[in-house]
């Protein structure tokens, strides 16, 4: 296989346009011939090693030149790196390239690159066409010698990179600008392109109506000679007249598809112009302008008789770029900067690239292959294209910012006479037309690519500057919510800042699309929604057995995805950070809640730290969807104290625990006189593992009252905003419940997980009476919870106390954790036992007031109406305050 590779043509090129040349050795050496010798070669190392005689014919043969092989998409070899361990190879390289070799192979094709001039292409025939292939074949030669000879990879031998910096610095020397004229060839390569399809795609159109035209001429020629015209100086010449007949009957029998066609027209051509001057024809003026014609007619037809499908072969082969995949992003950050102001060019180097996919699908048989490989392909370029794409996105987010501030400018009630023109603020409104016009420009430059496939992907310019401006407004979310939630204002000057700063960015937002035919609004919501969602997604990983990854993620997206953003103060997203400060505002060891008014007041100062304007605020700068997520992570928290719950009240039950539990449960069988000493001993010994139970359920409690408020506040604004949606969707929640009451029908399991979805985010639903957890009752948890209740009366509310926590707070969680076990009725029973307990000592009247009180709001909580409650008791309980 070598000796035929190196002494024989196995790769023959007749498809290229321009041939290679003989080597000195006589041999026309393709570039695949040359590729593919390349890769072969190391499969016999001796060779490349030791045998000199064979390397030297070799070197001579391909590589004198060209010592930078192409072999794929992107993957180029340089020789000199790859054989630099090899001696014979090395030495057969450095006796064939020298220093002034480089040095004027260099020159000689930057000075051809340099001369070539690129016409436009919007007036060209198909004369043209056929005459401008041998300049592309020509410049694309040139180009793709000097950009892989000049391409600098990371790593590279010593001699390599003197040849590098030789190439480099004749490009200095010369003044030429590689890119530009990259683009340039690119673009006159798009437009030779649409218009050889265009002529390729009418062939048959144009030359029927050529060949008619040639016939035409040939006819009104024939009739001349048909009769004497003295005047005009013609004579009757029948013999003449058949020939011209005859001719006419071969040009209309000219089958274009023939090989022989071009052939059979030159023949035409010069025979004509043999009878010409034969008969004298030039001298008649009208004939001679009929000839005339008819040969620039029979000439344009031969053209057409080249343009065939292997002429475009030809044109696709010279235009490959394939050799330039990875080279291409050393101009990335000049396209970026290209494609605000002209992406015409761009389009045209991409589509470039986009071409080459095809060629080497070509040598591909298998269809599941192809499809493959021409995806992957298709994908890489489209990523690429989306990057540089980026920056019109990018730079339209950087004028964001200056919009914003000139969108609302401070304005006074009153304004003096004198003060009008001042007032009129003709800078900021002459600054705010001009960063508009920038907007429009920008975005029109993408609407004029006109690009519609890369590869075997059908793409939209339009719909990639959307997924930029996606990107980017995501990622300014994210960034804003970072930087605002790391600031220490309080809450509330912290949540009015966030609600301003949100408002600021939409309306620039808002403001921006609608210069650039986007609906602004639509996109901010989505994309706020998203961001929001995926958020929740991943501080509900934490909770879950088989966390969401960011494949299988609803909110994540390719085209525009979220980033990752910093921890912040031990939170993993943002939105856990605002959840933080607000469970630090309502903490029940330091603030209280008030029933009446429904807010949370700080212990010491008795002023509000946290209400329904506060959550109402976190709703307005970040939509009702917030206010959903601190819901949810509120839930998921609530599941977990749950289950720290139940694995402490197990940790606890040791023998002598048991046994105090134990006899408090048959507290009805001793005597009324001996109960209380049964409750002080059990007191005396749980009192060590009560703290922990009373931060515990207050922390229950304090989640559900926040709960409550953020249920409260969604369910008004959907009251106040989409009346209908609520008043639908209570409707249905009521029918549903009629039909289950009534029998009247089977609801799908399903359907009614669905709707309670759909319930929960209409704020249909109540938190106190919701089941987080389903499992078994723990051992002894009736008796449990009461002395728990009784350890923690004493620090409801005391200021001097480290340990003091809300009475609402713990009366919530409490009233939870009894629900979540069916236990309510067992409780008042065991509160029934001890109040009558209480009542015959002197300590009755000490500890009655607050236990009944913590016994009403743990009732208010359960939803047990107070007569309900009362019934438990025998003695009549005081009238409430």
């Amino acid at each position: 296989m070598l000796l035929v590779l190196h002494t024989d043509v196995l790769f023959p090129d007749e498809d290229e346009l321009m041939p290679h040349g003989f080597s000195r050795r006589g041999i026309r050496a393709s570039r695949y011939q040359r590729a593919f010798l390349s890769v072969c070669l190391f499969f016999l190392p001796t060779l490349l090693h030791s045998d000199h005689v064979v390397m030297r014919h070799i070197v001579d043969t391909f590589f004198t030149e060209e010592w930078i092989v192409h072999l794929h998409m992107g993957i180029v070899m340089n020789m000199l790196d790859a054989w630099d361990h090899y001696k014979a190879a090395s030495n057969a390289l450095q006796h064939a390239l020298s220093l002034q070799t480089v040095k004027h192979l260099a020159a000689t094709h930057i000075s051809a690159l340099k001369l070539t001039s690129f016409p436009h292409t919007a007036k060209f025939s198909v004369a043209d066409v056929i005459m401008f292939a041998d300049l592309i074949a020509i410049s694309n030669k040139h180009l793709e010698w000097i950009i892989l000879h000049a391409y600098k990879p990371e790593k590279f031998c010593r001699r390599a990179g003197q040849f590098f910096d030789i190439v480099n610095n004749q490009i200095a020397s010369s003044s030429l600008d590689l890119f530009r004229k990259l683009l340039e060839l690119s673009t006159f390569e798009y437009g030779y392109k649409e218009i050889t399809r265009s002529l390729f795609d009418n062939k048959d159109k144009n030359v029927q109506k050529l060949k008619e035209e040639i016939c035409d001429h040939v006819m009104q020629v024939a009739e001349l000679f048909a009769n004497e015209l003295p005047l005009q100086r013609i004579k009757k010449n029948e013999k003449l007249r058949s020939w011209l007949l005859l001719l006419k009957k071969t040009i209309e029998e000219l089958d274009i598809l023939n090989a022989d066609a071009s052939s059979s027209i030159s023949e035409l051509k010069n025979r004509l112009d043999q009878v010409s001057d034969m008969h004298d024809l030039g001298g008649i003026v009208a004939v001679s302008q009929y000839l005339q014609s008819t040969q620039a007619l029979l000439t344009t037809l031969s053209h057409y008789c080249m343009l065939d499908g292997v002429f475009l072969k030809k044109i696709e082969a010279a235009t490959n770029f394939s050799y330039g995949w990875a080279i291409a992003d050393q101009w990335t950050e000049s396209m970026k900067t290209l494609i605000k102001a002209d992406p015409l060019p761009v389009r045209s180097l991409f589509v470039k690239m986009a071409s080459s996919i095809n060629l080497t699908l070509e040598r591909l048989n298998t269809p599941e292959r192809i499809s493959s490989i021409s995806l992957c392909y298709s994908r890489l370029i489209e990523s690429r294209l989306r990057k540089i794409l980026q920056a019109v996105p990018c730079s339209l987010f950087a004028l964001l910012d200056k919009v914003a501030g000139l969108l609302n400018p401070p304005q006074g009630r009153f304004i003096n006479k004198t003060d009008v023109r001042q007032f009129a603020d003709s800078d900021r409104r002459l600054q705010l037309a001009a960063t508009t016009h920038a907007i429009s420009m920008l975005s029109s430059s993408i609407s004029t690519m006109q690009l519609t496939s890369l590869g075997s992907l059908r793409v939209d310019p339009s719909n990639l500057l959307l997924d930029g401006i996606r990107k980017e407004l995501v990622g300014r979310i994210c960034t804003t919510l970072q930087s605002q939630l790391s600031s220490d204002l309080l809450l509330d000057d912290f949540l009015a800042k966030l609600k301003d700063q949100f408002a600021h960015l939409r309306g620039a937002f808002v403001y921006m699309c609608e210069h650039i035919a986007i609906n602004g609004a639509a996109i901010w919501h989505n994309e706020l929604a998203r961001v929001i969602g995926y958020m929740i997604e991943k501080e509900c990983n934490a909770f879950l057995q088989y966390p969401i990854s960011e494949e299988e993620s609803l909110y994540q997206s390719r085209s525009a995805p979220i980033p990752n953003t910093l921890a912040l103060e031990g939170s993993l997203t943002p939105l856990h950070c605002l959840y933080s400060r607000i469970l630090n505002a309502s903490d029940p060891k330091s603030s209280y809640f008030v029933n009446s008014m429904r807010i949370w007041c700080d212990l010491k100062t008795k002023k509000t730290v946290l209400s329904n304007e506060s959550l109402n605020a976190v709703q307005e700068a970040l939509s009702p969807m917030a206010l959903h997520a601190l819901d949810r992570i509120a839930s998921f928290h609530i599941v977990e104290y749950l289950y720290t719950l139940c694995k402490q009240l197990s940790e606890i039950l040791c023998s002598a625990m048991t046994s105090v539990l134990n006899d408090i449960t048959m507290m009805k069988t001793v005597a009324v006189a001996g109960r209380l000493k049964i409750f002080d001993n059990a007191l005396s010994k749980f009192l060590p593992n009560s703290s922990r139970f009373t931060v515990i359920i207050s922390k229950i409690g304090q989640l559900q009252l926040l709960r409550q408020q953020i249920l409260a506040v969604t369910q008004s604004a959907l009251r106040q905003h989409s009346s209908n949606i609520f008043n639908a969707v209570a409707a249905l929640n009521e029918g549903v419940i009629g039909d289950i009451r009534g029998r009247r029908s089977e609801c799908d399991a399903t359907f009614l997980g669905e709707l309670s979805m759909l319930l929960e985010r209409c704020a249909i639903t109540d938190p106190f009476m919701k089941i987080y957890i389903r499992r078994e009752t723990p051992q002894l948890l009736t008796p449990t919870m009461f002395v728990i209740l009784l350890t923690a009366i004493s620090r409801f509310n005391v200021l001097k106390k480290s340990d003091s926590t809300d009475i609402s707070a713990f009366c919530a969680g409490f009233a939870c954790v009894l629900l979540q076990f069916n236990v309510l009725q067992e409780f008042f029973e065991l509160c029934n036992i001890y109040f009558s307990a209480i009542l015959l000592t002197t300590r009755g009247n000490a500890k009655q007031p607050t236990f009944v009180h913590s016994l009403r709001f743990i009732a208010h909580y359960s939803s047990v109406p107070l007569n309900e409650m009362e019934k438990y008791f025998v003695p009549s309980l005081p009238e409430k305050p």
